[in-house]
């Protein structure tokens, strides 16, 4: 957050605020006093979510600071990411009652699929005078057709499983979304280090 933060003040001198789902979602996570919930809503799904996107916005950027910057947040929020997984897989193992299971399996989708959802930075299309309507629509068409956003879910789906968060419950409900396909996707970020899943 402070490297982007300050990349948007000293060389693009604008920023635009988190989205009120977004804004409200990490005011949730973050308030949470359970740390398992906080690492499953924060280091496993957010963490894995940014690194899909932070892959594509690499790929994308051209200047040269950008990429740079991109560089280094992948690799910070692989670790991130690959902690949560690991801090998680075996606590899940041993420590959950089905209550409790039920639980975090129902606030982990819920994230999903508010994320699955996103919303769009209609304060952007303020900004430069476009119909915000008209262009909600167009993504939203962009979207169904394209599978950039659903491949942000990619280690995800596949970490969500690894920790046991995927079960014959929850399914159902990954697949009705689009996320299910990816319960397979090799975690590579968990085999750094000597580290394997």
């Amino acid at each position: 957050a402070e490297v982007f933060a300050r990349y948007l003040h000293e060389k693009l001198e604008h920023e635009y605020p988190l989205s009120e789902t977004t804004k409200g979602m990490f005011e949730t996570i973050l308030h949470e006093s359970r740390w398992d919930v906080k690492y499953l809503g924060l280091q496993v799904i957010l963490e894995g979510l940014a690194m899909g996107l932070f892959t594509r916005m690499y790929q994308a950027a051209q200047e040269p600071l950008l990429r740079e910057l991109l560089h280094f947040v992948r690799q910070d929020e692989a670790r991130h990411f690959a902690f949560g997984v690991l801090s998680l897989r075996d606590t899940y193992r041993e420590m959950l009652s089905e209550a409790e299971r039920h639980e975090r399996e129902d606030f982990a989708f819920e994230i999903c699929r508010i994320m699955r959802g996103r919303t769009y930075p209609k304060e952007a299309w303020e900004a430069l005078g476009l119909p915000v309507d008209a262009c909600r629509q167009a993504m939203g068409e962009a979207a169904r057709k394209s599978q950039a956003q659903l491949s942000s879910f990619t280690r995800v789906t596949s970490a969500l499983k690894t920790v046991g968060m995927l079960s014959d419950r929850m399914r159902p409900h990954y697949a009705q979304i689009g996320l299910l396909k990816y319960e397979d996707t090799p975690l590579e970020e968990l085999q750094s280090d000597g580290v394997t899943a």
